[in-house]
C-alpha cells in the first residue's frame, strides 16, 4: 500500500480543495493533505525507513504539527516529581550529585531508566516497525519494544544523553501519540501470580503425563512383564510426583490450612487431604513394599484442579486490569490559567476546585466543572450515552473524561480526581462487581456441609476398620480410608462444570458469542428479561441521511447536495459525517468553495460561483434568510415530527433544502425482539438518550417498556428493582456509561464494536456485532445447563453407589482411582455434546 492517487500519500484522507502540498518520492510526485503529513513522510524517508510505506497494511494516522502547546505538555514529563510516578527506576539524586564532576559511562545503570507508554495510532505491524526503528536511532535510547496487542511500548533510555520529552516528541513527529502507562502495584502482583500459576500448571501437566506413561501398562495387567522393573518405576514415579505435590499442589495446602484456621470448611480441605494422603501412602509402599501406588492419581488430581483455578484467576485479573484502564481516561496534564492570565501546563491531579482550565479542541477535559468562556460541542457519550455531541456555552456544566470537539473553552474546575464523575462510575462498578449472587452463597453453604460429611465419613471408616473390625491391619484400614477419600474426591464434580462450559463456549463462539466470564453459560439458560441500551446496540450508533426535502428545481437538486456535502466536509462537527457524496454521481468535478466560515455550534457559510450559502441549524438559517424568517424553519416543511437532528440548507435569499438525519435501527433488531417475545423473554430499553428518540425506537421495535435520559446511577437502581422482582436480567450495551449496570446485571453482553474498556468489563461479547444470535445463544445456554445437570447428577449417583462399596472394603485404592477416572471420562464425553448446540440455529 503506497498511497492513493486521490488521497494523501501518508494518511490517505481526502486532500482539501485548493491544497497544494507535495514532494517527489521514488520518481513520482506525492500529494499530501497538510504540511504535517509531508513533514512526517520527509522524516521517515530521510532516516532510511521508507520501507514502511511498502509494508503497511492499513492507513496511517493523520499527522499533526508539533505546536508550542504540545511541546509544553510533553516537556512536563521531564519534571522529577512526574517521572517518579512513571519511571520504573530512578537514580539516587545524592549519588548523581556526588558523581557530577566525574566521568560517567553512558551506559551506567544509575542513569538507565525505563517507562511504559500507550501508543495511539498503531494500525498494523508496519507501524510498530517504524516506531521501533525511528526511536532506536535517537542517541541515548537503549531499547524500545512495542506490544501490538496492548499497544504499549517499553522504552529504556539514558537520562544523561536524551530527555524523555525528546523521545515523546519524536514519536509525535512521525504521526503517533504516546501517553504514560504505569501499572499499579496490584497489576504487577497479578502478573507475578499468573506467571507462578502457569509454572505450577506446567509442572503438574508434565508430572501427570510421565506418571501415566509408567502406570497405564501396570493398570492393563503388565506386572508380570515389568516385575523386575516395578520398584524402579515406582521410584521414578515418586521423583516425578514430588515436585507436583510440593510445588503445584501447594496452593491447595495453603488454602486448606487457612480455612482450617478460620474454622471454615471448603473443597480445598478434602482435596488437600486426598492428594497428601495418596502421596504419603504411595511413598510408604514404594519404600516398604505393597501392591499399588497412586502417584499418577496425585498428579492428575493436581493438574485438573489447578487448571480450573487458573481459569478462574484469569477472569478476576481481567476485571482488575479493566478497572485500571478505565481510570486512565482522565488526562495526565491540564492547561491551567493563572491569575495573570498566563498558561501553565500542570499535572491534572494538582487541579483544585476553583482553578481555571483551558481545554482546546480535541482535548479531553481533566475535571468536572462549568464553562466560564467559549462556545463548543462536547462528546459526552462515555458518561451519558448520548451519541450526539452536546452544544456547550458559558455557564453550562461539563464532565471530566469527555472530549471537547470544535473550539477552545475555559472551564472553572469543580470536582477533580477521585470526586470526578468518571471516578464515581468506577466506584459504582466496584460496588456492583463485589455483590455476590445468591446462587454462589447457596453453593458455598452446600459445599461446606458436603466437605464436613466427607471428612466425617472418612474418619468413621478409619476408626471402624482400624480399631473395631477384627483381624484388620492398620495398613489395610488406611487403604480402605484412602479408597473412600479417592472415590469422594470431587474430580468428576470439578470437571462437570469446566468441561461442559468449555465445550459450550466453543459452540457459542461459532454462533457469535465470546464468553469472557465463567458464569455466563450457567446464567444464559435462566435469563427471562433483557435490558437493551439504545445507541449502538439497537441502533447502528451513527447518523445517516434518512430523507431530504428540496425547495428548488429538480434539475438543481444534485448540484445543491454536492455543495452541501462540500461545505459539511469542512466542518469538524460529527453531524457532517452523514453528508457523503454518492460515488456514482455523474459529475465528479470537485466543488471549489470560497470565503469559507465556520460558526461554532451553528453551521458553515461559504460562497460558490458568486452565490453565498449556509448549512446548519434552524436558527442559523432563519436569521439569515432574506427577509429573516419569523417562524421556525421546520414549520415550513410537511414533516415536523422527526425526532432526529434536522440540517437546513439555504442561499442568502431562500431556503433550499432540509435534510433529516437519524440513527437508524439495526436491520436484525426487530426480528430479534420478535423471537425473544415468542420465547417469553421480556425486553426493555434503558438509555441515556432523549425521551423522544427512545420512544420512537421502542415503538418501531414493539417494545412496551423503556426508560430515557437515565444516568448510570439511575440505570443501576432500576436494574436492582428488576432483580428484586425475581427477574433474571441480561444487559446488552456498548458504552462506558453502561459498565456499572452491566456489572450489576446477572449477565452482561457487549456489542462487538464496543470500546475496549466495555469489552473488558462485560461477561460476554457479540463477535459479529449482530443481535440476531441472541435467541440462539439463550437456547444454547439452556441446553448446556441441562448437560451440566446431567454431569452433576452422574457424579452424585456414582458417589452414592461407589461410596458404600469403598466403605465396605470392596474397592481397593487402585480400583477407586480407575472408577474415579472413568467417572471423569463419562463427564467429559457427555460435556462434548454441548458443542453440537449450534444446530439449534436451524
Amino acid at each position: 500500500m503506497s498511497g492513493s492517487d486521490t488521497g494523501c500519500f501518508h494518511c490517505n484522507l481526502p486532500i482539501p480543495p485548493g491544497t497544494s502540498v507535495s514532494m517527489n518520492y521514488q520518481g513520482k510526485e506525492r500529494y499530501f493533505c497538510c504540511e504535517g503529513c509531508k513533514a512526517v513522510t520527509c522524516s521517515i524517508v530521510n532516516n532510511g525507513l521508507d520501507e514502511y510505506y511498502q509494508h503497511r497494511e492499513a492507513t496511517s494516522q493523520k499527522a499533526e504539527e508539533l505546536d508550542d502547546q504540545v511541546i509544553r505538555q510533553l516537556e512536563i514529563y521531564d519534571r522529577p516529581d512526574i517521572q517518579a510516578e512513571l519511571i520504573d527506576s530512578l537514580p539516587d539524586q545524592s549519588t548523581a550529585n556526588n558523581n557530577s564532576n566525574s566521568k560517567t559511562d553512558a551506559t551506567e545503570p544509575a542513569n538507565s531508566l525505563s517507562a511504559s507508554f500507550y501508543i495511539d495510532g498503531i494500525t498494523c505491524a508496519a507501524c510498530i516497525w517504524l516506531i521501533e526503528k525511528y526511536i532506536q536511532r535517537l542517541k541515548g535510547v537503549e531499547s524500545i519494544n512495542v506490544n501490538h496487542t496492548t499497544q504499549v511500548a517499553l522504552i529504556r533510555w539514558n537520562s544523561q544523553d536524551v530527555k524523555l520529552s525528546d523521545i515523546l516528541k519524536s514519536i509525535h513527529r512521525i504521526g503517533y501519540h504516546a501517553r504514560p502507562f504505569k501499572p499499579d502495584e496490584v497489576t504487577l502482583l497479578h502478573k507475578k501470580q499468573q506467571r507462578q500459576a502457569v509454572l505450577r500448571l506446567g509442572v503438574a501437566g508434565i508430572g501427570m503425563m510421565q506418571n501415566m506413561m509408567l502406570a497405564i501398562p501396570l493398570y492393563l495387567g503388565g506386572e508380570q512383564f515389568y516385575e523386575e522393573f516395578l520398584d524402579f518405576f515406582r521410584w521414578i514415579s515418586l521423583i516425578v510426583a514430588t515436585p507436583v505435590v510440593l510445588y503445584s499442589a501447594r496452593p491447595f495446602f495453603d488454602a486448606a490450612l487457612r480455612d482450617l484456621r478460620a474454622r471454615h470448611l471448603t473443597m480445598d480441605v478434602p482435596v488437600s487431604l486426598a492428594i497428601f494422603s495418596a502421596y504419603l501412602a504411595s511413598c510408604w509402599i514404594t519404600i516398604h513394599g505393597g501392591e499399588h501406588v497412586y502417584f499418577d492419581s496425585v498428579c492428575m488430581f493436581t493438574f485438573f484442579l489447578s487448571t480450573g483455578r487458573f481459569l478462574e484467576m484469569r477472569t478476576r485479573f481481567k476485571a482488575s486490569a479493566g478497572m485500571h484502564k478505565l481510570a486512565t481516561l482522565l488526562p495526565q496534564t491540564a492547561t491551567k490559567i493563572d491569575s495573570q492570565g498566563n498558561l501553565q501546563v500542570v499535572p491534572a491531579k494538582e487541579l483544585t476546585t476553583g482553578d481555571t482550565v483551558l481545554v482546546r479542541a480535541g482535548e479531553t477535559l481533566p475535571c468536572d466543572g462549568v464553562i466560564s468562556d467559549g462556545i463548543s460541542t462536547v462528546n459526552e457519550s462515555a458518561v451519558t450515552g448520548e451519541y450526539l455531541p452536546q452544544n456547550k456555552s458559558k455557564g453550562d456544566p461539563v464532565i471530566g473524561g469527555t472530549t471537547n470537539i470544535e473550539s477552545a473553552i475555559t472551564v472553572v474546575a469543580g470536582k477533580t480526581g477521585q470526586d470526578a464523575r468518571l471516578s464515581s462510575i468506577v466506584k459504582l462498578f466496584e460496588q456492583a462487581i463485589t455483590e455476590k449472587p445468591r446462587m454462589a452463597e447457596v453453593a458455598d453453604s452446600v459445599a461446606s456441609y458436603f466437605v464436613a460429611g466427607v471428612l466425617l465419613i472418612s474418619s468413621c471408616v478409619f476408626l471402624y476398620w482400624g480399631f473395631i473390625a477384627p483381624n484388620v491391619k492398620t495398613g489395610q484400614a488406611f487403604e480402605i480410608t484412602l479408597s473412600v477419600l479417592v472415590i469422594t474426591c470431587p474430580c468428576a464434580l470439578s470437571l462437570a462444570t469446566p468441561t461442559t462450559f468449555t465445550a459450550a463456549m466453543d459452540g457459542l463462539r461459532s454462533a457469535g458469542l465470546l464468553v469472557i466470564k465463567g458464569h455466563v453459560i450457567e446464567t444464559l439458560g435462566r435469563i427471562n428479561h433483557i435490558v437493551f441500551d439504545k445507541t449502538g446496540t439497537l441502533t447502528n450508533g451513527k447518523l445517516t441521511l434518512s430523507k431530504a426535502i428540496y425547495f428548488a428545481d429538480t434539475g438543481q437538486q444534485d448540484l445543491l447536495f454536492k455543495i452541501a456535502c462540500a461545505m459539511e466536509q469542512q466542518s469538524t462537527h460529527p453531524i457532517s459525517r452523514a453528508f457523503v457524496e454518492p460515488g456514482d454521481s455523474a459529475d465528479q468535478r470537485p466543488i471549489q468553495l470560497e470565503q469559507l466560515k465556520q460558526t461554532t455550534g451553528k453551521g458553515v457559510e461559504a460562497s460558490y460561483q458568486g452565490t453565498r450559502y449556509r448549512i446548519g441549524s434552524e436558527s442559523f438559517i432563519a436569521e439569515w434568510i432574506n427577509p429573516p424568517s419569523t417562524r421556525p424553519v421546520t414549520s415550513l416543511i410537511p414533516d415536523n415530527q422527526h425526532e432526529g437532528p434536522v440540517v437546513c440548507f439555504a442561499s442568502d435569499k431562500t431556503l433550499l433544502a432540509v435534510y433529516y438525519l437519524s440513527d437508524t435501527i439495526r436491520e436484525e433488531a426487530k426480528e430479534t425482539i420478535s423471537q425473544l417475545d415468542k420465547a417469553h423473554i421480556g425486553t426493555e430499553i434503558l438509555s441515556g438518550d432523549h425521551e423522544q428518540a427512545v420512544q420512537a425506537a421502542a415503538i418501531q421495535l414493539h417494545i412496551n417498556n423503556y426508560r430515557a435520559e437515565a444516568a448510570p446511577e439511575t440505570k443501576l437502581s432500576h436494574l436492582q428493582r428488576l432483580k428484586d422482582e425475581d427477574k433474571i436480567v441480561a444487559m446488552v450495551g456498548d458504552g462506558i456509561n453502561d459498565i456499572p449496570v452491566m456489572a450489576g446485571a446477572h449477565l452482561s453482553i457487549a456489542m462487538g464494536q464496543s470500546s475496549d474498556i466495555t469489552k473488558v468489563h462485560a461477561d460476554s461479547l457479540l463477535l459479529k456485532n449482530d443481535l440476531s444470535c441472541l435467541p440462539v445463544i439463550l437456547a444454547m445456554g439452556k441446553r448446556a445447563n441441562g448437560i451440566l445437570k446431567q454431569n452433576i447428577a452422574w457424579a452424585i449417583v456414582y458417589n452414592i453407589i461407589a461410596l458404600p462399596l469403598a466403605i465396605a472394603g470392596m474397592v481397593p485404592p487402585y480400583l477407586a482411582a480407575i472408577g474415579m477416572s472413568l467417572s471423569s471420562l463419562i463427564v467429559v464425553v457427555n460435556a462434548l455434546r454441548a458443542k453440537k448446540l449450534l444446530e439449534l440455529r436451524n
